[in-house]
Parts: structure tokens; sequence; C-alpha cells
């Protein structure tokens, strides 16, 4: 594929990918709720919910097109520029590998973790979202290997994430 990179992890580099992962994103979570708290869960619960859709459809390409949307929506809703910078560094890989995968029941477990997040920061537990936001994050390479992600695994290079207009 023209302007795409083969990217071949092994379980090693999946752990890494997601550590890394899991410190921006933890971090901007916790920038997005003390700036756009009101949005922010607004685009977190949809895309929530049309994950939920996508899984019961069986539709790979809807349920990691709104799995991307669920996390953007927090760096985007952080108003940190370079968190959003450094989340593009990794987001072409972690797409490529959520639009690989198999359907997994392991992705319903993944998603009741969206919803339970939504519901902690709705009820104002903020430490217990983000503790399962980084513990959801990590996990993805377990899923990926309990999914047996065919390999290679094809990315843009980077996924760029969409910011609102001022």
């Amino acid at each position: 594929q023209r302007g795409s990179f083969v990217f071949e992890p092994n379980q090693e580099d999946l752990k890494k990918l997601c550590e890394f992962r899991s410190m921006v994103e933890v971090d901007a979570l916790r920038l997005a709720m003390l700036r756009n708290r009101a949005r922010t869960l607004a685009a977190m619960k949809a895309a929530a919910e049309r994950m939920q859709a996508a899984y019961e459809d069986g539709d790979r390409r809807r349920l990691a097109s709104a799995d991307d949307d669920f996390h953007d929506a927090l760096l985007v809703n952080s108003d940190n520029p370079y968190l959003i910078k450094a989340y593009g560094l990794f987001s072409g890989k972690v797409a490529a590998l959520r639009r690989h995968r198999p359907i997994a029941p392991s992705l319903g477990t993944a998603n009741a973790e969206h919803f339970a997040i939504v519901a902690m920061l709705e009820d104002g537990d903020l430490q217990g979202a983000l503790d399962l936001l980084g513990l959801h994050v990590r996990r993805m390479a377990d899923r990926i290997e309990e999914g047996s992600l065919p390999r290679p695994a094809y990315a843009p290079n980077p996924r760029p994430i969409d910011l609102p207009a001022d």
C-alpha cells in the first residue's frame, strides 16, 4: 500500500507500545476532564455506544473506528498540542492493530471498560477512571495475543487526529 508501512510487532513491542500509550492517555484524560469535561464525556460515551453497536453487528471496521474515536476524544479535549503530537507517534500503529485484529470476545470486555470509565467520570471518580484507563490500554497487548492478530498489519504513517475547529 502506498504511504503505508509494515508493522510487525512482537509481544514485547506491543507491551512497550501499550506502556507508552497508557502514560500519554492517562495524562490526556486528566487534562481533558479539567478543561473540557462535558465535551469529553459526551464524545467518549457516544464512541462507546457506536463501538457496542458495531460489536453486536460484527463490523470490525466500524468497531475500530469507534474505538479510535473513544481514545481520540480524550486527546483532543486535553487541549495540549504536545500530547496530541506524542500520540501521533504511535496512533497509526494502534489503528493498524485495531483494524487487523479479529473480533474476539475480549473486545466486548474492552468496550465494557469504556462504559465503566465513562460511568466513573460521571460519578466524579477521576482517579478510578484514570486507573482503569491505564489498565485498559496496557491490556491491549493481551487482547491482540488472544485474538491471534494476523501479521503483517499495515498502517498509515502517522494517523492524524481530527482537531476541533477553533
